[in-house]
């Protein structure tokens, strides 16, 4: 069960993502309460008077980011060709979104990789074990 966190139910409408920026744009989720957990400890929002939407996702067509080899991979695969970051519109275009999970770990030996650190801090951003969904269609109930 995935879950979005919002100030009210949110109905889930057909939907473009533009793309432009440092992290993916598009629906975000955490897995079971990971979200909350990570709010309450760092004191970034209070969720007490949020809504939780519940999801259930298609995950075929998900890229899963569970490695470090999985980032570095995914990393060269999809950098932009003269500049830092990632280019999120063609990864938006051959994947309905894309999940992040074993994100401490990760971050531990992101933290030792000279070359992801340099070129994809986005990656810090990212905080928690989370997904991001691009295309809406592959959420199969809500």
């Amino acid at each position: 069960m995935w879950y979005h966190w919002s100030i009210k139910k949110i109905s889930i409408v057909e939907k473009e993502y533009v793309q432009n920026g440092f992290k993916p744009n598009g629906l975000w989720m955490s897995y079971n309460d990971e979200w909350k957990e990570w709010c309450e400890e760092t004191g970034f929002q209070d969720l007490d008077y949020f809504v939780k939407n519940e999801f259930f996702v298609d995950m075929k067509n998900v890229i899963n980011i569970d490695t470090i080899e999985t980032l570095r991979e995914f990393c060269k695969k999809y950098k932009f060709q003269y500049e830092q970051g990632i280019n999120w519109e063609k990864v938006s275009r051959e994947y309905d979104g894309i999940n992040f999970s074993n994100y401490k770990n990760i971050k531990k030996d992101f933290m030792k990789d000279k070359y992801l650190i340099r070129n994809h801090t986005w990656y810090l951003g990212i905080d928690i074990n989370s997904c991001c969904i691009f295309n809406i269609k592959c959420l199969t109930d809500f």
